[in-house]
């Protein structure tokens, strides 16, 4: 169980899909929270955050989502940038949560490179589903 006393979050921009008009799409983010290798939340967002407070929304909302999920928080929350750390720290404190920053996140890192091209593969291969009879 100690493995998951510890969580990483992050939020990953996508590239939004190529569009013909004058005006490109907006770029998609995942908002992904792991521990010990596991996948405990994510959020496919189809409006990118921006900017340092946006992300930091956007995590917060992951991770109170992924702790309902699992019943507890965690001990320590790992986060990319020392920027978010401090923001989402300050909205976590009242669950005692601490978050430090961290170049190396190896769940989320190992996440980002399979992800993207799951989800590209499954948008590119969904289906709308047939209608249901009475």
């Amino acid at each position: 169980m100690r493995r998951l006393e510890r969580w990483e979050a992050d939020v990953l921009h996508l590239p939004g899909p190529s569009g013909g008009g004058p005006k490109p799409p907006p770029a998609r983010a995942m908002v992904l929270v792991c521990a010990g290798g596991f996948l405990l939340h994510l959020d496919l967002l189809e409006d990118a955050p921006q900017g340092e407070a946006a992300c930091a929304r956007a995590i917060e909302s992951a991770v109170l989502h992924a702790a309902d999920e699992m019943g507890r928080f965690p001990i320590e929350l790992r986060l990319r940038r020392a920027e978010l750390a401090r923001r989402v720290g300050a909205a976590l404190v009242r669950w005692r949560v601490s978050c430090e920053s961290s170049r190396r996140l190896p769940g989320i890192d190992r996440l980002s490179r399979e992800l993207p091209d799951r989800i590209g593969r499954a948008e590119s291969s969904a289906q709308i589903s047939p209608e249901l009879e009475d």
